[in-house]
């Protein structure tokens, strides 16, 4: 318990806390802990408590770390969002079959805590030896289709502003003919 307490010291909140609860304020936070895993276990509030682990604080995070001169926080944090990316997409194909695992939410939890937590910098590690190999081998075909993407939404845009236009045009002819017309009776 005391290597918990040294690492809660320098949280006025968690000071403020112990001194009115007369609650140890290790207690407070690994009872804390325990409502959080009952929570996200019996499904309360996970998919809030997922957003606010793996998206807000990371945001708030990534804030901080372009605020500060040093360098090595920014590279943590984008290696994060690319990891965090990947990691969307891939769920995204098994999102209708995951959540009914009794602990994806928990699982889910703890890799985004594991990729982004400074300890443990989950996040460099995929990227080094997964996802930095395997972009820097595709990244020619990635930036091919990417400017031929960019090429199609661009015609696309100009037909729909084109369209729009056009629209636009009629719209008021109509009103003005229509006003024209009323205007005769």
């Amino acid at each position: 318990m005391d290597v918990i307490r040294t690492h809660l010291e320098g949280f006025p909140l968690l000071d403020d806390a112990e001194k009115k609860s007369g609650v140890k304020k290790e207690f407070i936070v690994i009872g804390l802990a325990v409502l959080l895993v009952a929570l996200i276990f019996l499904g309360f509030f996970a998919a809030q408590i997922i957003f606010v682990i793996g998206f807000l604080w990371p945001a708030y995070a990534s804030f901080k770390a372009i605020e500060t001169p040093e360098e090595g926080d920014d590279k943590q944090w984008l290696t994060y969002w690319i990891v965090f990316a990947a990691f969307s997409f891939v769920e995204s194909f098994g999102d209708y079959v995951l959540w009914v695992l009794p602990f994806y939410n928990l699982a889910k939890i703890t890799f985004l805590f594991w990729a982004f937590h400074p300890k443990w910098k989950g996040s460099l590690y995929i990227y080094d030896n997964y996802l930095g190999p395997f972009l820097r081998k595709y990244e020619a075909h990635v930036d091919t289709a990417l400017s031929q993407v960019g090429k199609v939404a661009s015609k696309v845009s100009d037909n729909v502003a084109n369209e729009v236009k056009n629209a636009k045009g009629k719209i008021v002819d109509a009103a003005v003919e229509g006003l024209r017309k009323r205007d005769k009776n």
